[in-house]
């Protein structure tokens, strides 16, 4: 069964061409912790 969350607002906007306004990837994190938090974000493009 696929999770299900309501929709919310949009946070950005891409635009793959002039005129068009498409919603943007976004994530948000929110994390309560007494000790340290580190977030790492790693972008893997393949090669041609």
């Amino acid at each position: 069964m696929p999770l299900r969350y309501p929709r919310l607002p949009t946070r950005g906007w891409v635009s793959p061409t002039y005129g068009v306004k498409e919603p943007a990837l976004s994530l948000a994190v929110e994390i309560r912790s007494a000790d340290s938090v580190q977030f790492i974000t790693e972008f893997i493009f393949p090669t041609l």
